[in-house]
């Protein structure tokens, strides 16, 4: 916990870090946060907080528009989740009404405990999911009170009588038996068939959609579809219509469901509890060459990490896991690589291994080191600092080698996780080695459920915190000496802490006390500092790799050096002399300031880095007169520009509007662009809608499928499996990607669930005898696959010299530019450029 202060009020607020995440509090919550009930579940006794932080659905803590946490209050399901989790056994309360990452809505009555209040031999029943905890209370649940479980077990008979065919899975022998989950309660609970007859009312089957079957008398009326269609992927399809016996879901209107706007994302079939949404049986697009193919059910039994996911999610991603069989020597992945996949470790160990690292030379410090920051970002996308293979909690041999073995879960996870390239090459130490390679959007999904997001989360951090303190700006100096760079992040290692900042959330505010030291490992951050007249003034923007906050903490220190003194006024030292505002997605390595203050005072080489630090920046701050917001710094960083691995720029001056490169682009994508020639403006320069690649790309992030990846040359592309639900789209923030309508064959979404075409390239037709048309996303892959054309492609309306030279790897609007107007660079040479242009020499690099 931190105190801060409201930028707006100056009251105070309270800063916590919550699974990783800042979040703010006003002290009238944080007095809440900080209550405890007592009760007692199934005659175990257990203490939990009266209130939680809220999660969405994603389990991210929930934030209003000032950024602060908010909070609700802990019922009797949390309780007994927390309470049988430190048993290490399952919660005995059932639901069916939601799932963990959405808001329960007790109308199935499944989750009925008896509450009795103390002293009480009787109590009554209540739904645990929305009934409170109270202090000493017993609590019963169908484990221990026969009450409940005949109670529990009338309504799952009730449910279960308006089953199409309730005998079905009452003796499971088909794998998709597991993906019912109402007749899983009704076995678990000792159900066995129906006393009760089915209801006469009809209410009909729906077999439009090309992915998802819909029999709607098999419907519960639960509402998980439509909290699943509104709240988790919000795409507002799924609601109610009719009234009693003839109430059920409906599609847009009221229509069929093949005939709406539905995306076929595929999560109101993943969250219904019976067979009233079913996914088609289709064929699946092709594994990779060296796969096995294994089952979800083989998957769940195999691995307990995976166990929690529902199982009809993994009947829907059935190749999106396979299994991967190895020899001693073979190569899992090799260091740099770009990739969308993860390992759980199956049996054999795998060694971890590094290039070896040349020694830094340390640079002097800069008041605008934004361009060394820019370096950084360029170097991390080349993977200096990347994403971490799970060696930060891996074994070691008696050779000092880095081990992997199946006690360590996963590995790989941190490409996934953080969208940045491997860290190192994983190679297989046994001759019977296995993994299974699981895609992106099973990873996130783990993260949904809270126990695997904090086992996830937990080696995120070490990982990355592993991998990062080699890097730090101001320990580069000391890295010339091994044992003492090796003393001092040691220290470090098991005394920070990695927290995530959202975009445009306050760090700390100016004047506030100095109780932690931040280390930016990924985004930028806003250093300015308020005028006795309300102005604000940006000092600076600093980066990856650098460190802020560190300044405030070393003068309050009372054995702080006198030059420091000398250059800080009394009235300010132990307090932030800058507001730092993160300008996007920031991660920090937070130190306490007790921690800090140990290593400063206990290692003299590291005290004498930091002075020096500090030292400069206070000499920087009495001299600079320019202020980085006059060259346009603030609105580069808050466009993301920074983060660009492949901006197309326009020169303006050269430009004369012919359109050559949108031409060009369209025809080297069977006629669909990738660019339209619009965008933000910096000095003469015009930066284009066209895909950025940019170095942590927000739209991977939520592919129902993950069909979107980085490719070998760090560009974006899209796979044929797309099913075209426009998650990507609406994840990027600069409007790059689009959707259109293609002709679908076998290689496409619709073609696989339709079963192929005659094929490979002939188009599916529809009942009408037309070729059917499928939504895809496109977006700009920098004509390293242009159509998936080849260079001896002489198709009509293909330019074969444009592809030819595309083959050398020029991207198309670049190439058919006819006045070298059109360019391609990083975030950091077009801020370059524009420093260039208006002859800043202030900013140049030292």
């Amino acid at each position: 916990m931190a105190l801060d202060l409201n930028p707006t009020t100056g009251d105070e607020i309270l800063q916590y870090t919550v699974e990783g995440q800042l979040v703010s509090l006003e002290p009238a919550d944080e007095q809440m946060i900080n209550q405890f009930v007592s009760v007692t579940i199934d005659g175990r006794a257990i203490t939990v907080p009266r209130v939680q932080i809220a999660r969405d659905a994603n389990a991210e803590p929930i934030r209003d528009a000032a950024g602060n946490a908010q909070y609700r209050y802990t019922t009797i399901y949390d309780a007994a989740n927390e309470a049988y989790s430190k048993l290490h056994e399952q919660n005995p309360i059932h639901v069916l009404c939601h799932r963990e990452h959405m808001e329960p809505a007790a109308v199935c009555r499944v989750c009925m405990v008896e509450v009795r209040s103390e002293g009480r031999s009787e109590g009554s029943l209540a739904p645990a999911c929305h009934r409170l905890v109270d202090d000493k209370t017993d609590i019963f649940t169908a484990k221990t009170s026969d009450k409940v479980k005949s109670v529990v077990g009338m309504v799952t008979e009730l449910l279960s009588s308006d089953q199409p065919d309730p005998r079905e899975h009452l003796n499971p022998t088909r794998e998709s038996d597991i993906t019912q989950e109402l007749s899983s309660i009704a076995r678990e609970v000792g159900v066995g068939v129906p006393r009760f007859g089915r209801s006469s009312a009809n209410r009909g089957q729906d077999r439009s959609s090309s992915m998802i079957d819909v029999d709607h008398s098999a419907c519960i009326l639960c509402d998980r579809c439509v909290r699943a269609c509104q709240t988790v992927v919000k795409n507002d399809i799924i609601s109610r219509t009719g009234r009693g016996y003839a109430a059920k879901i409906s599609f847009d209107l009221n229509d069929p469901m093949g005939q709406s706007n539905c995306v076929s994302c595929g999560e109101c079939a993943i969250s219904c509890p019976t067979d009233a949404l079913s996914f088609k049986e289709g064929s699946k697009h092709q594994l990779p060459d060296y796969a096995e193919d294994i089952s979800f059910v083989e998957l769940r039994k195999s691995f307990p990490l995976v166990r929690d996911l529902p199982p009809r999610l993994l009947q829907f991603n059935e190749r999106a896991f396979w299994r991967r069989s190895l020899k001693k020597g073979d190569t899992v992945f090799e260091e740099g690589e770009h990739g969308s996949t993860a390992f759980l470790i199956e049996s054999g160990r795998f060694e971890v291994k590094r290039r070896e690292r040349g020694k830094t030379e340390s640079k002097p410090e800069s008041f605008f080191g934004l361009f060394n920051s820019f370096k950084t970002v360029v170097r991390d996308s080349q993977g200096e600092n990347s994403g971490g293979v799970g060696e930060a909690v891996a074994g070691h041999d008696e050779n000092g080698r880095t081990i992997l073995d199946e006690k360590d879960l996963l590995f790989g996870e941190m490409t996934c996780l953080s969208n940045y390239p491997r860290s190192a090459t994983v190679v297989a130490l046994d001759d019977d080695c296995s993994v299974i390679e699981i895609r992106r959007n099973l990873l996130q999904a783990l993260k949904r459920n809270l126990k695997t997001r904090r086992i996830l989360d937990e080696r995120f951090r070490r990982s990355a915190i592993s991998s990062f303190l080699g890097q730090i700006d101001i320990l580069r100096p000391l890295k010339n000496d091994g044992q003492k760079f090796n003393e001092i992040t040691e220290y470090l290692r098991d005394r920070v802490q990695l927290i995530e900042v959202n975009p445009g959330q306050t760090i700390y505010q100016q004047g506030g006390p100095a109780d932690s030291v931040d280390l930016v490992r990924i985004g930028f951050v806003k250093v300015s500092t308020t005028t006795a007249n309300g102005e604000e003034f940006v000092r600076s923007y600093v980066g990856p790799n650098s460190c802020i906050g560190e300044l405030a903490c070393i003068s309050g220190f009372p054995d702080a050096g006198e030059e420091i003194k000398q250059l800080l006024p009394e009235a300010v030292r132990g307090r932030r002399t800058a507001t730092c505002t993160a300008v996007d997605h920031v991660e920090l390595l937070r130190i306490p300031a007790d921690k800090f203050a140990e290593l400063y005072r206990s290692n003299s080489d590291f005290r004498e880095q930091i002075d020096k630090v500090a030292i400069k920046r206070l000499q920087a701050d009495d001299t600079v007169n320019f202020n980085p917001e006059s060259m346009g710094l603030g609105e580069f960083l808050e466009q993301g520009l920074q983060n660009a691995r492949s901006l197309l720029v326009l020169d303006l001056h050269k430009c004369t509007r012919c359109d050559e490169c949108v031409r060009a682009c369209a025809d080297a994508h069977e006629g669909v662009t990738r660019l339209i020639r619009d965008g933000m403006r910096f000095d003469k320069f015009l930066v284009a809608s066209s895909c950025r690649a940019c170095l942590d790309p927000t739209c991977m992030v939520g592919c129902p499928v993950d069909a979107i990846h980085r490719g070998d040359s760090g560009e974006m592309k899209i796979e044929n499996w797309c099913i075209g639900c426009g998650e990507c789209a609406d994840n990027c923030p600069y409007g790059n990607i689009n959707m259109h309508e293609v002709k679908a064959n076998a290689t496409t979404a619709l073609g696989w669930l339709r079963g192929g075409g005659s094929s490979r390239d002939a188009p599916i037709q529809g009942r009408d005898g037309k070729a059917e048309l499928q939504v895809r996303a496109t977006i700009c892959d920098l004509c390293q696959s242009p159509g998936g054309r080849s260079a001896d492609d002489t198709s009509e309306n293909v330019d074969n010299t444009l592809i030819k030279k595309l083959k050398k790897r020029e991207p198309a609007c670049v190439y058919a530019c006819p006045h070298d107007a059109a360019h391609r660079m990083r975030g950091s040479e077009l801020l370059e450029e524009i420093r260039k242009d208006r002859g800043i020499a202030a900013l140049e690099i030292q």
